[in-house]
């Protein structure tokens, strides 16, 4: 049997006697047709899994002038290990992604939003940075910079392309033609007559270049 209680005029107050009281409810679904409102320290959801259809969620949502710290979201991984963050760094005016929340050397940062303005990765273990725009594979304007300041190698799987050269991840010799553009590849499979191993082709021409020793070498063999 259901129940129904309405209020017809004022506000419905719910108090304890005792300060440190508390109030639980026990059912299978708690539902609130409205607007939810909670004042306190904290509040904890011990919950499985949290949906929410909201698009965007703020933070700080209290301040005025901007908080001098993190905000952001960190991951529990359990006791005794770093916890991992994703958060806005208002000392360094930056995103930053962390490894280890309680260890600064593994905060790195990630600048550069919207249609301009340039991104750097700087410090950090394993950091990826997607530079692109979704909709296509275009970077996101002329005038942006993509600056990787790391003492390992940046590898790039797929082709780097200039608006006059292009590196091509082919393995073909010499590489095909794209318009206007010197396409180059380097092919270390051996049959290399020019003693380089890199190839070109710039719609007109197309071979390998050759090495100081091979032109030398050619220079007195055909006079």
């Amino acid at each position: 049997m259901s129940v129904t209680k309405r209020i017809s005029t004022g506000d419905y107050n719910l108090t304890t006697a005792a300060v440190a009281a508390n109030v639980v409810v026990t059912t299978d679904t708690f539902k609130i047709f409205g607007n939810l409102f909670v004042q306190g320290n904290s509040s904890i959801i011990n919950v499985a899994n949290i949906s929410t259809a909201d698009p965007t969620i703020t933070l700080d949502s209290n301040v005025i002038v901007p908080f001098q710290g993190n905000s952001g979201i960190e991951v529990n991984r359990g006791i005794g290990y770093a916890k991992p963050a994703l958060f806005w760094n208002e000392t360094v005016l930056a995103w930053q992604t962390v490894t280890n929340i309680a260890d600064i050397t593994t905060y790195a940062n990630i600048s550069g939003a919207g249609t301009g303005g340039s991104g750097t990765v700087t410090t950090g273990v394993a950091t990826q940075l997607a530079y692109y725009i979704a909709s296509n594979s275009t970077v996101f304007s002329t005038g942006a910079n993509l600056t990787w300041n790391g003492a390992n190698l940046l590898n790039i799987t797929g082709n780097v392309e200039t608006s006059g050269i292009r590196l091509d991840n082919v393995n073909v010799t010499p590489p095909p033609a794209i318009a206007t553009i010197i396409n180059v590849i380097g092919n270390t499979a051996g049959n290399s007559s020019g003693g380089t191993g890199i190839y070109f082709n710039n719609n007109t021409e197309s071979g390998e270049l050759i090495s100081k020793d091979k032109a030398i070498a050619y220079s007195i063999i055909f006079g």
